[in-house]
């Protein structure tokens, strides 16, 4: 997308530190894992996002609809509860990113 060159460099930073740092700390029984939300249904999505844009993406989205605050917090606690992931990006997007 046009404009959006210093959150994808951000966004490219986190996804390699994250595997930088499983790497290297994961003989200390330290775990990295990054959560990547994709368009979440939040008050604030809809005030960024005029509803023509907002149906276009979610047409593009697999699933169909836009993500939710509830799925977003079960990735965060499978993340947790997991003690063997590390090193990953868990892509919350309904499918948009493939």
């Amino acid at each position: 997308m046009p404009g959006q060159g210093a959150y994808s460099a951000a966004k490219s930073g986190v996804n390699a530190m994250t595997k930088a740092w499983a790497k290297e700390l994961g003989l200390l029984g330290i775990r990295f894992v990054a959560v990547a939300p994709g368009f979440i249904d939040t008050p604030s999505t809809r005030a960024a996002l005029p509803e023509p844009v907002m149906k276009e993406w979610i047409s593009r989205t697999p699933l169909r609809r836009l993500g939710s605050v509830e799925d977003v917090i079960a990735a965060v606690v499978f993340a947790i509860k997991n003690e063997h992931l590390t090193g990953k990006v868990v892509e919350i997007d309904g499918g948009l990113s493939l």
